[in-house]
């Protein structure tokens, strides 16, 4: 398993010990090289400003940085969404004309 930037159990301000699970895999095995790995942790703490955020009625968090490429109109914002409430918030940004990456529904039973 490569590194991950995450604090040491020693170090990390929560009760609970950090721990890390992967899932590493070719999304087209025989066509592409590519290999994609699904990284899940438990334990952590956020330790960023949260001032720009805003929570939404589903408890959804929208970070209020956006990252991606400006020029190539990219404009992507990470959001945390409760695990109980995604297939529906995912299926609601479709039907709003976002484009999902199959690979997050692929993910969610790594969520378990």
């Amino acid at each position: 398993m490569p590194d991950v930037p995450i604090a040491a159990p020693a170090t990390c301000p929560t009760s609970e010990p950090v721990e890390v699970d992967s899932a590493e895999g070719a999304p087209s095995p025989g066509l592409i090289n590519e290999t994609n790995t699904l990284y899940r942790a438990t334990g952590l703490v956020r330790e960023s400003d949260a001032t720009k955020d805003t929570i939404d009625h589903d408890d959804v968090i929208h970070h209020g940085t956006t990252y991606g490429n400006r020029n190539e109109g990219e404009d992507i914002r990470a959001c945390e969404v409760p695990l109980n409430h995604v297939i529906a918030w995912l299926d609601q940004r479709r039907q709003n004309g976002a484009v999902i990456d199959l690979r997050i529904y692929s993910a969610l039973p790594f969520t378990q």
